[in-house]
């Protein structure tokens, strides 16, 4: 196995088996009870929203300058919501004024019905005071330093407790300076053993008023890496695209979101629950269209078909079968992959392989079987994103030879035998029930009559269910 240079990855087919059970630049101014054999169904009720994003202000004094992302934002997360999420209703502010705003979450606080879903999004300007102890949103129309044409944050208060008392769950995100300001601390989430049924069951049934800031008193950035979102905003919509589940609870994207912004900028996102609102410990669950279900639900405005009917799952094991081709041969694999923890797996393998090498009268072929683990780390919570591999495979097998030199051919022959400690890297991502994979692959092997090393370039395609 002399010449052996397997380029992986050209194809993968996955089998998914669930086992049970960043002035400009600111945006801000420089001063189930017991589980039943029968699944239970969940009902979430209906889900509304009031996306605002502010960037054409129109301060003639020039002390709120022009953002360069809320409005992009606010854009993208509402058609995020419209057609990944149950979302029936939308209402999308670009450029709002302070009256535009308050008519807004006085308009939504009228028409709530008792079992709805409330999320209200702000991307814009904020401003905390000297003493700070007043903090505020900026509309487009405010005036330079005079507060009175600002939105307060006891106003917002106000307004948010008035919908709070009528609607099941209410959720405020807030992307501007000093947002954190609003908010009182305090988490809640499951952890990897809680996040089943009975979590959802528990947190759905009870009401909740919870906030998400971009940053607490302290100033946050506007465009991240030319994204054309900010840091915070981009780290949201990713969360919300790459959770694959039909369920994600407030606490479960509050972490995601703060650790991904934390680690990439000097910001740091602030999550709790809204002070005098009346919260009881519930969460605000995002339930999607489609998704990897934990449990089945239920809502009450669903304006497309919504697949919501599979029984309680989680989804910790993940059963792959793969096809590698290259110019040389083929291999396949048969894989288990275990989700550890949120952001690791291990992956036990089996594989077989074949190849064929000719060059200058030297003809080579050979096959055998390899064995081994990987264990990789993602980038993103749901075994999704960017990820990092390390692993070791022990091959088996033969090889044999034929070498024309003018007279008669020289037949060789060996065994394939040794260990491959290999390093991987790549994405996976989740359309649908489809996975795809961009991978790189580098191995080197140690042992009885093999080429140095195994190395590939390629991508990957699979269908979960």
């Amino acid at each position: 196995m002399r010449y052996i240079a397997i380029t992986l990855l050209l194809l993968l087919v996955n089998a998914q088996a669930v086992l049970a059970v960043d002035s400009k630049d600111n945006r801000g101014l420089n001063w189930q009870g017991a589980e039943k054999t029968q699944s239970p169904i969940l009902s979430l009720g209906n889900y509304r929203a009031i996306i605002i994003g502010n960037n054409d202000y129109e301060d003639k004094q020039g002390i709120w300058k022009q953002l360069n992302t809320a409005t992009n934002d606010a854009n993208a997360l509402a058609a995020l919501l419209k057609t990944e999420y149950q979302f029936s209703e939308v209402k999308l502010l670009l450029n709002a004024s302070r009256q535009e705003i308050l008519e807004a979450l006085n308009n939504i606080s009228e028409t709530i019905s008792n079992d709805e879903n409330i999320l209200v999004y702000y991307a814009g300007h904020g401003h905390l005071e000297d003493n700070e102890l007043r903090g505020y949103w900026i509309p487009v129309d405010a005036q330079g330093n005079n507060n009175s044409t600002y939105i307060r944050n006891s106003t917002i208060r106000d307004e948010i407790n008035i919908i709070a008392t009528k609607a099941k769950h209410t959720l405020v995100i807030s992307d501007s300076c000093f947002s954190g300001a609003l908010l009182r601390s305090g988490g809640r989430g499951p952890s990897n053993e809680e996040k089943n049924s009975g979590y959802y069951q528990k947190v759905a049934g009870k009401k909740s008023v919870q906030i998400l800031a971009a940053g607490g008193k302290e100033f946050v950035d506007d465009n991240y890496q030319k994204s054309g979102h900010s840091p915070f905003t981009f780290f949201l919509l990713s969360e919300l695209k790459n959770n694959p589940y039909n369920l994600l609870s407030f606490s479960e994207l509050a972490t995601g979101v703060t650790k991904a912004v934390a680690n990439n900028v000097d910001q740091t996102p602030e999550s709790g629950v809204l002070q005098g609102s009346g919260d009881q410990l519930g969460e605000f669950i995002f339930a999607k269209r489609t998704g990897i279900p934990y449990i089945e639900t239920t809502a009450s405005s669903q304006p497309k078909p919504v697949n919501n009917t599979a029984t309680i799952k989680t989804k910790n094991m993940e059963v792959k079968g793969t096809a590698l081709v290259n110019h040389l041969g083929s291999l396949f694999i048969f894989g288990v992959e275990y989700y550890s923890s949120p952001t690791t797996s291990f992956t036990g393998q089996y594989s077989s392989f074949s190849y064929s090498y000719e060059e200058d009268g030297y003809t080579e072929d050979g096959s055998g079987t390899m064995f081994g683990i990987v264990r990789r780390s993602y980038d993103n919570r749901h075994h999704l994103g960017r990820y990092y591999g390390v692993g070791i495979d022990f091959v088996s097998g033969g090889w044999d030879s034929y070498e024309y030199n003018g007279g008669s051919p020289i037949y060789e022959e060996g065994n394939i035998s040794g260990s491959v400690p290999n390093i991987s890297t790549g994405y996976k991502g989740l359309f649908g029930d489809l996975i795809y994979e961009f991978n790189g692959y580098l191995g080197f092997i140690i042992g009885e009559n093999a080429s140095p090393y195994i190395f590939g370039l390629g991508m990957s395609v699979g269908t979960t269910f």
